[in-house]
């Protein structure tokens, strides 16, 4: 069995908590049905008007909800925001392991696409951040359409991840690389990549950005190191939306 398959490891891995029975003005609220009875929620922030759709699997201990005050910030760019998680977290059912999380986010890139968020036919970017760079990667290394990947603060392989939870690079099989390796999809991501962590990240340090930046066989890429952020306040840098922004005027002009 692979280690990304044991209840202990997956259980050291995802940190999911519940959200509170309140709604967002504007904000709509979504499940979405994987399979097996198990359906993951999500949260929708529509703008007009709008160019893209931004799709965003948010970090771990994180709820969708968390991103209300900075939905704004999507829609002052032209970008609505659509922000999933993962089973167990918020209002989701069932129990996160992450071989479920990369095969979930197919069924919600799905249901995100037949709402037709933005105008009609609009693109759309997938976004991850932490642990959310996985079902991220997952859908940009598989085509499916997207037009974009942007990764905050995301790791790069999966020896470094069994091994930030005491677990060694031999319980790792080649099998696991092939599915759970950021850096290894990343060869296959030929949209627009942007790469962005925080030069003080002490749980995924930047040269893991690094790694996934280099490996990406997208022609348009960029790599961006923020000085002075760290894991969990890269969002309140200065450069943090400026970044995206310029990004999406980069891939998507006036779109």
């Amino acid at each position: 069995m692979s280690v990304f398959d044991d209840a202990e490891f997956n259980s050291s891995l995802f940190f999911p908590r519940e959200a509170a029975r309140f709604t967002w003005p504007g904000a709509e609220d979504c499940m979405v049905d994987v399979g097996g009875a198990v359906s993951v929620h999500g949260r929708l922030h529509r703008t007009s008007p709008s160019r893209a759709v931004v799709l965003l699997f948010h970090g771990n201990g994180e709820i969708a909800s968390d991103y209300d005050s900075i939905a704004g910030s999507f829609g002052a760019m032209g970008a609505c925001l659509a922000v999933f998680g993962y089973r167990g977290y918020g209002h989701s059912t069932g129990t996160p392991t992450l071989r479920d999380a990369l095969s979930d986010s197919h069924a919600i890139l799905k249901h995100v696409t037949s709402l037709n968020l933005g105008r009609a036919h609009s693109p759309i970017v997938v976004m991850g951040r932490s642990l959310g760079s996985g079902p991220a990667v997952e859908l940009a290394a598989r085509g499916n359409g997207v037009s974009g990947l942007i990764i905050e603060s995301g790791y790069a392989d999966a020896y470094r991840m069994v091994e930030r939870r005491g677990y060694g690079r031999d319980s790792v099989s080649g099998e696991d690389i092939d599915i759970f390796s950021n850096r290894d999809k990343m060869r296959r991501v030929e949209v627009p990549v942007l790469v962005m962590h925080g030069r003080e990240d002490d749980l995924i340090r930047y040269n893991e950005a690094e790694m996934n930046h280099e490996a990406a066989g997208a022609e348009c890429k960029r790599l961006v190191i923020l000085d002075g952020a760290g894991h969990n306040n890269i969002g309140s840098n200065d450069r943090y939306f400026s970044t995206i922004s310029g990004f999406l005027d980069e891939i998507l002009g006036e779109n």
